[in-house]
């Protein structure tokens, strides 16, 4: 028995006259294989996009990565070199103030004469 003549005499036994039960039955299942189809279809392309967003977002972060290290770099630099210059900064000022307080001078007048 083929599966359109067994369907068929599953509609005739729910009521549906035997002229109208193999077209109805080939309608069924032409619609059945579509919505397989469709399916197959959605999933292939769903996991084909979950691998493509995946691949973007990893090429998006190499990027960034790529671009954030350097800079943190960079600014790692420029922060040891602005710590230096104020730890020079401030050795200048103590000297300073240290010669004026051995001369008899005040140490303010040399601090503020440096800030000047």
């Amino acid at each position: 028995m083929s599966l359109v003549a067994g369907l068929a005499g599953l509609l005739m036994k729910a009521k549906i006259s035997a002229g109208w039960a193999r077209p109805i039955a080939w309608a069924l299942l032409v619609a059945a294989a579509g919505l397989l189809a469709w399916l197959a279809w959605s999933q292939w392309l769903g996991a084909r996009d979950e691998r493509v967003v995946a691949k973007d977002r990893s090429t998006a972060t190499i990027q960034i990565l790529n671009r954030t290290i350097p800079t943190e770099r960079q600014a790692g630099a420029a922060k040891d070199a602005r710590d230096r210059a104020f730890a020079n900064e401030q050795t200048q000022l103590k000297e300073a103030a240290d010669d004026a307080a051995g001369n008899g001078h005040s140490p303010l007048d040399a601090l503020f004469d440096e800030l000047r």
